[in-house]
């Protein structure tokens, strides 16, 4: 296996994306539907992964981090390391998030494929098409086995996940599951681009490809359209999401460089290009490529037996596969199974002295056994990046079969190697940084270990990786020249003295300089590496230690040997095209000939020593030696055991062995030589000379020596053989049964050979043998039995449900022998699964054979999920809340009211019980570990303020994943439809307020208004908050049209005719009021038009003088004259008086005046005549209108009459008078 470091997940490069799932897969947490969302809007790609149209606006958020563009030369166009094209670019930041994304995706890839294929191991690839239709329609399969059960809930938990990130309608989970998933990712990619990603293709039967046009899909594919393998399913759609997730924001910022006009085209080139990398599309050069070979392919599919070859070549990217595979098996032979190409790796140490010196590489090498440098270590992004690529052209690009393993496997040493170089590169570089910039920060420290990683030991991944290595041609030339350009990319740093990217741009940010120059910033780098060379060189002839091979140096005549075609294994080029050529075909019989052809020349070598140095307990100097083929301690024992050996040796001479032991022949002899030599027998053994001891003392001999000198036993080949265990022969054969699968029938159940068939073996045996006999036998499975039987009989014995609930409830230990041997299917006690998996471990049980797994196998992965470790948490408050209801419980409790009071006042007792009860309601229910918390939440408002009330309402819609997942699961019905989202609010914050303060009253007419039905709230609350006296309410709805119509149809009510002024309701509010002020309010109450209202107040303000005579008061009349309108609009019209008389009036104000001095003249009549006689004007018009009959003149004329004058005057007024006669009617 790989020897790497376990590495968690760090936040993606959006900052916020949950860690890598451990016991669950698809688990993308909170931080992922952020990310997602944040990017789901973004521009369409092209094939050059650039947007379609560069008048296309790119968000501000992806502008605002993105540097001014730089020029590139052809070096950096094709020959250099992207992250050095990038710096040059000024835009290293952006390589880093590419860099962060990278790793990423491939750790999580790592975890799901590591979780999904240990599922797919344990299922026959001639049922997968079971499993597969069972998982998109349940219930649609019988006879599936207990793996493939687990196997069917696994593929559909992984399918729910990304369903429910995608969006996939319940409907559509019924039936053809898998197909409606990949159809709506599918439909998706050909809406945006008019093509689907290869790694969805995969999945598609040939038939299907042919039909797939633009739209889409003529008709919906079903169950039919897709190859009928969930894993590879699993596998395809996870490689497409994933990408997508993570590398969805960078292709934004790449795509705004390039669609800049300012942009040189070489720049365009160099980035459509590295877009493709993330996009993962195939290269120009292979597309140009492939259709060469497909030229090719139409021509051989027209030969005899062509069509296979043909198809294998119009099949994906046939020349990257190509490519890959015969770089992939050329490392094997050229630096595979070699002790020596391992330590030659190891030599990378002397660049790491180079480039941070002695100092911080010793302190580099110790913080390896240090918790902070084991904790820096996991989030170094080189060395996590290291498990997807650790050499040149051998990236994840390309999914195969036999070479990754053979890679592994071959290339087991040199991985080790590598980690080495790396972690302590990385280490050397933080220890350096933490040093010259103390005050910095850990983040800081971590930038500068991983740029010394880079610069010393090199990335190889994909999207580190030079230009040119992105086709199949460059792929091989890559093997041969990356080492070479990385190693001259650190030769002129250290040479032109040019300083760590790290500490300038720190300087830079905070102005804060190192505290004294990096060792990289002078010439000490080239110098030591200079001496290191030199003294390697000197030592060479004379010392076991190759030091000249371990300086870095060689590897530039390795590769140019390479280069020249001197190849190691060059003779196996006919097996490599076998080998290559049936992978590419998917050719088993080709594949396993070139296989066996290969392994005949590769001689496997020791790993010991090189596990020792990646576990720390040796350090990589005692690697400097060629070693031997098997481990060195071994080397060193022979070498001091094997002078005692010539004796034995010396038996096959007849003359030493007649003068031995004259008698015996030679085989005999040897025998007896041995026994009398157990101790050289023992070491004999010990290194692989014997397989086999001849006596009792060389076993314990050799048991003496093992552990004298800690001997791994798996190096010893007889060990096995001489020192294996014997059992009872019946019954482990038995046991060896266990778990396997019997019998298989289409449509039936599957037979498993399970604990109760092993259980009727041992009775079997007690029957024949007798009990004693079977315990002193002492097999151990058989005596757990036995002994479980007689601890269980008491629970037999009982009778009532309860009685045995509780027995098993206070008795774990024979819970657990129940479950085991398929009493009973569930659990009372939590520790009982415990003691069932010690159970299990310590005899080898495989699940299935278990009664109550195989019947469901999802009781099994229960017990290693968090519902599990909460119900053991919880089992003794849990049994106590169950037992008020068990009559044979001591806390039993008969009465249902009481019962019920207890239970409450035991749930306010133990609130974090009562939160992990509703965790596990949650899990049961298939939440996601963030609604499980949410769901605790939730309980605690409904236990502080009600079910129904507006506190767990309004949960409810500030949480509504939570709340469509309590619906969707039946522990919710009430949708919220007629919920008014905003009352509810408002009532919740109205809880919080003191009840009569102005915040209280305020939220309470919010809460009125969004009851009735009202939009306009806030012109609602403003209305109420208008004084109700007076017309400011009225005078709201007449400015506010829009809320006078919402009042007017929820509550009738609109605004009157007659709205008086502001000025009104200023004057009502007064407390004291002057008679003018009382005057306006009067005319506004009688709604006197605005333009009248001085008038009015002017008319009634008018009083009769003190001094004026007692005569009627003619200014009122005036008045009302001299206003036409007042007297017509106000005084007959609102107020809706009689007309006036005006013809007792004076007809001016100058006549008024003298009839006001008339009447001044008090007692003097004579002056009052004379006044008349002086104003004759005023004597006519008081004749007028009747205050005088006769004027003046007419007295004097009429006492100068005769008495017949008088008389026939007299008369003939009396006949006019009645002839004419006309009322005067006075004006008061």
């Amino acid at each position: 296996p790989e020897v790497t470091p376990e590495v968690p997940a760090e936040p993606p490069v959006t900052e916020k994306v949950a860690p890598i799932p451990k016991t669950t897969i698809g688990v993308i947490p909170e931080s992922v539907e952020e990310a997602t969302s944040q990017f789901q809007a973004s521009e369409p790609l092209s094939n050059d992964g650039v947007p379609l149209d560069p008048e296309t606006p790119i968000s501000k958020a992806v502008e605002n981090n993105t540097n001014f563009i730089k020029d590139i030369g052809i070096k950096e166009r094709w020959f250099r390391n992207s992250r050095k094209v990038f710096e040059k670019l000024g835009q290293y930041p952006l390589y880093k998030g590419i860099q962060k994304a990278e790793v990423l995706i491939g750790e999580e890839r790592v975890a799901r494929l590591k979780e999904q294929r240990a599922i797919a191991k344990k299922i026959d690839k001639n049922r997968r098409h079971l499993v597969f239709r069972e998982a998109n329609e349940s219930g649609s399969v019988v006879g599936l086995t207990f793996d493939e059960k687990r196997a069917v809930n696994f593929i559909r938990k992984w399918a729910n996940e990304w369903a429910d990130k995608k969006g996939l309608s319940p409907n559509k989970r019924i039936k053809d599951y898998i197909p409606h998933l990949f159809e709506e990712e599918m439909k998706s990619q050909m809406a945006d681009g008019g093509k689907i990603d290869p790694a969805l293709a995969r999945m598609l039967d040939d038939k299907t490809q042919s039909k797939i046009t633009d739209p889409f899909l003529k008709e919906r594919l079903g169950a039919t359209g897709f190859m009928e393998d969930p894993f590879a399913a699993m596998e395809s759609y996870d490689a497409v999401s994933l990408r997508v997730l993570y590398y969805e924001p960078h292709l934004q910022q790449v795509a705004l460089i390039a669609n800049d006009e300012t942009t040189p085209k070489f720049i365009r080139e160099y980035l459509d290009d590295y877009s493709r990398r993330m996009t993962g599309e195939m290269s120009p050069v292979d597309i140009q490529i492939n259709t060469t070979i497909q030229e090719m392919a139409d021509n051989i599919r027209r030969l005899p037996g062509g069509t296979k070859l043909a198809d294998a070549l119009s099949r994906g990217n046939i020349a990257g596969i190509f490519s890959y595979n015969m770089t992939g098996i050329l490392y094997p032979l050229w630096m595979g199974f070699k002790a020596t190409t391992a330590i030659r790796n190891l030599s990378q140490h002397t660049l790491i002295i180079a480039e941070v010196g002695t100092k911080h590489f010793a302190n580099g090498i110790r913080l390896r056994f240090t918790s902070g440098g084991k904790a820096a270590l996991k989030k170094s992004l080189v060395l996590r990046g290291r498990k997807q690529a650790f050499l040149a052209g051998l990236d994840d690009s390309f999914l195969n079969r036999m070479p990754k393993g053979l890679q592994q496997s071959a290339m087991f040493m040199f991985r080790v190697a590598d980690l080495q170089n790396v972690s302590d590169a990385f280490l050397a570089g933080y220890s350096e940084a933490k040093s010259l910039l103390p005050n910095a920060g850990e983040a800081v420290w971590i930038e500068r270990g991983d740029e010394v990683a880079a610069d010393t030991q090199f990335l190889y991944t994909k999207m580190n990786a030079m230009a040119i290595s992105q086709n199949a041609p460059g792929r091989q030339f890559a093997m041969l020249t990356t080492w070479t350009g990385n190693w001259m990319e650190l030769m002129t740093k250290w040479v032109s003295k040019r300083p760590s990217s790290v500490y300038t741009g720190y300087e830079t940010a905070t102005g804060e300089k190192a505290t004294k120059p990096p060792w990289s910033s002078t010439y000490k780098s080239i110098l030591m590496y200079m001496l290191i060379v030199g003294l390697g060189k000197l030592i060479e002839d004379r010392e076991r230690l190759k030091a000249w091979e371990y300086t870095g140096v060689t590897s530039l005549r390795y590769l140019a040997g390479v280069v020249g075609g001197e190849f190691p294994g060059l003779e196996l080029q006919g097996a490599i095209a076998d080998f290559v050529t049936g992978v590419a075909m998917q050719d088993e019989r080709m594949i396993k000939s070139g296989w066996n052809n290969l392994r005949r020349t590769i001689t496997p070598s020791i790993l010991k020593q090189l596990e020792a140095v990646a576990t720390g307990e040796k350090d990589w100097l005692t690697l400097l030696f060629y070693l031997k083929g098997k481990d060195f301690k071994f080397k060193q024992l022979e070498d001091k055991w094997e002078k005692g050996w010539k004796p034995y040796e010396d038996l096959s001479d007849p003359l030493i062995r007649a003068k031995e032991y004259p008698t015996l022949n030679a085989n005999t002899a040897r025998k007896r030589w041995r026994e009398e030599n157990p101790l050289i027998e023992a070491q004999m053994f010990v290194t692989g000379r014997f397989t086999t001891l001849s006596s009792e003392k060389a076993r314990k001999e050799v048991l003496r020596l093992i552990e004298e000198h800690k001997i791994d036993t798996e190096l010893i080949k007889g060990y096995e053989k001489v020192f294996g265990i014997d059992t009872t022969e019946d019954l482990s054969k038995a046991q060896k049964r266990i778990g396997n699968l019997e019998k298989l029938v289409i449509g039936e159940e599957a037979e498993y050979y399970d604990m109760g068939r092993f259980a009727e073996e041992v009775h079997k045996s007690v029957s024949s043998q007798g009990k004693g006999k079977v315990m002193r036998d002492g097999h151990l499975l058989a005596v757990e039995l036995l002994n479980a039987e007689d601890l269980w009989k008491p629970y037999f014995d009982y009778e009532e449900s309860d009685a045995r609930k509780l027995y098993r409830q206070l008795n774990p230990d024979v819970e657990a022998q129940l479950y085991l041997w398929g009493k009973i299917q569930s659990f009372e006690n939590p520790e009982s699964a415990k003691e069932l998996l010690r159970l299990m471990n310590k005899y080898n049980i495989l699940p299935q054979a278990i009664n109550a797994f195989q019947q469901d196998p999802g009781k099994y992965d229960e017990l290693f999920t968090q519902k599990f470790e909460l119900e053991q948490r919880n089992f003794d408050l849990t049994a106590q809340y169950e037992n008020f209801s068990n009559e044979e419980a001591p806390n039993y409790i008969g009465d249902k009211d009481e019962r019920k009071l207890a239970r409450e006042k035991f749930k306010e007792d133990n609130p974090d019980w009562v939160a992990d009860m509703r965790r596990i309601e949650a899990i049961d229910n298939d939440a996601t570990p963030e609604i499980t918390e949410k769901w605790v939440d939730r309980g605690k408002k409904i236990d502080e303020f009600g079910t129904g009330s507006s506190e767990a309402k309004q949960w409810l819609l500030d949480n509504p994943e939570a709340h469509k997942w309590a619906l969707d699961n039946k522990l919710l019905t009430d949708d919220g439809s007629d919920w008014n989202e905003e009352v509810i609010r408002l009532n919740v914050e109205l809880s919080g307020l003191e009840e009569g303060s102005d915040e209280y009253s305020l939220v309470k007419r919010k809460i009125q208004a969004h009851s009735e039905g009202f939009t306009q709230i806030d012109s609602f609350v403003s209305y109420y908050q208008l004084e109700d006296k007076g017309f400011r309410r009225e005078r709201f709805l007449l400015e506010n049209p829009d809320f006078a119509t919402e009042m007017k149809s929820l509550k009738g009510i609109e605004p009157p005719d007659y709205i008086p002024p502001e000025e009104y309701d200023d004057l009502i509010e007064k407390e004291t009021r002057t008679p003018e002020e009382e005057l306006k309010v009067d005319a506004y109450d009688k709604k006197v038009p605005f333009n009248q209202i001085d008038n009015y107040v002017a008319f009634y303000s008018l009083r009769k003088p003190d001094d004026y005579p007692d005569i009627s008061f003619y200014e009122d009349d005036f008045f009302l004259m001299e206003h036409p309108e007042f007297y017509k609009e106000v005084y007959l019209g609102t107020l809706g008086n009689q007309r006036a008389d005006f013809r007792l009036v004076p007809p001016t104000r100058k006549m008024l005046n003298k009839w006001i001095a008339y009447n001044k003249i008090k007692f003097n009549q004579s002056e009052r005549d004379k006044f008349r006689l002086d104003n004759p004007d005023l004597d006519d018009w008081g004749v007028s209108v009747g205050i005088w009959i006769l004027t003046m003149s007419e007295k004097r004329r009429r006492a100068g009459r005769t008495p017949g004058e008088k008389t026939a005057e007299e008369v003939e007024e009396a006949l006019k008078e009645i002839r004419e006669i006309e009322p005067v009617i006075p004006l008061r």
